[in-house]
């Protein structure tokens, strides 16, 4: 079994031109030949394995982070037309506060400037900032196989080094930079992130809905405390607005090994969560039904075929 990460499928924006998404047309492509080569997996075959009534399935599961608006009016139509599934992986932080997470201020600065633009932005505002931005070792992995360097160096700097106030005021200042040249506005949640209602819908249809925490931080840099809340408080929410998860599904924000811990995994186990997912390019083994069930490794799908990135 090989579970298949993505994030945004569309068609270019113009008003992003700089963007990484998978097009429409690629991930169509990607997701017929999964079909053709290995089968799509069923729901119920991944939960009879995980609960030891049944053999480890073949086939992709394919998975979405991040809730955005892509995926209720791109993605879910393309797999209803294939009676395909999907998990849905939500951070419901905007559901509460009516603002977007810092992760994707970062992307839609990053899709309207371009890397080089935004590495030059950010390095002025931190200097006027008085916020240091000199480079953690620990993070020095981090977006290595993205091919506009400036852009991953600017993602690394936001995503991982910057402590999360100063990560903050940067974003502030720079949006504020861009609206105050005239150059864009600044986006609503609702152009974002899919509605509780579609989230509804979206689970009436077949497809499954799980958790990607409440802000999308990274989950080892938080106490015990912060990070059960994280888990619990996004779960609540997803109850809610789909009206009860039949079950409970996890996705770690960011998602390689060292963006959790084992006590972030026996706070999952605690939450009810049935599994996780990680980013780990390899398949699902038979043993991670017992080893790792919260942190199954999965593809990023820009290195399987027709998963190639568009935007720089």
């Amino acid at each position: 079994m090989r579970a298949v990460m993505y994030h945004y499928v569309r068609t270019p924006d113009p008003a992003l031109p700089h963007l990484r998404h998978l097009h429409t047309d690629d991930f169509v492509l990607q997701v017929d030949h999964l079909d053709r080569t290995e089968g799509l997996a069923r729901a119920e075959d991944v939960l009879a394995w995980l609960d030891g009534g049944g053999p480890l399935p073949s086939g992709a599961v394919l998975t979405f982070d991040d809730g955005l608006v892509d995926h209720h009016d791109t993605v879910a139509p393309i797999l209803a037309e294939r009676d395909a599934w999907g998990v849905f992986y939500v951070p419901t932080g905007p559901y509460r506060s009516g603002t977007i997470l810092d992760v994707h201020r970062i992307h839609l600065l990053l899709g309207r400037l371009g890397g080089a633009d935004l590495l030059a932005r950010l390095r002025a505002a931190a200097a006027s900032e008085g916020i240091d931005l000199a480079a953690d070792d620990r993070w020095a992995g981090r977006y290595v196989h993205q091919d506009d360097r400036p852009a991953a160096e600017a993602k690394r700097i936001l995503n991982y080094e910057v402590r999360d106030d100063d990560r903050a005021r940067l974003l502030d200042r720079l949006e504020a930079d861009l609206e105050a040249e005239g150059v864009a506005d600044r986006p609503t949640v609702d152009d974002v992130y899919v509605r509780p209602d579609q989230l509804r819908a979206m689970q009436d249809a077949g497809l499954t809905i799980g958790s990607h925490a409440v802000t999308h931080r990274v989950l080892a840099r938080l106490a015990p405390d912060e990070q059960r809340a994280e888990i619990d408080d996004s779960f609540a929410l997803l109850d809610e607005a789909t009206g009860g998860l039949p079950w409970r599904t996890f996705c770690f924000p960011y998602g390689g090994a060292d963006t959790y811990t084992d006590v972030t995994e026996d706070l999952l186990d605690a939450a009810g969560s049935r599994f996780g997912f990680s980013v780990d390019p390899r398949p699902v083994a038979d043993d991670d039904r017992t080893h790792r069930r919260q942190s199954l490794p999965r593809f990023d799908c820009n290195r399987l075929p027709h998963g190639a990135a568009r935007g720089a």
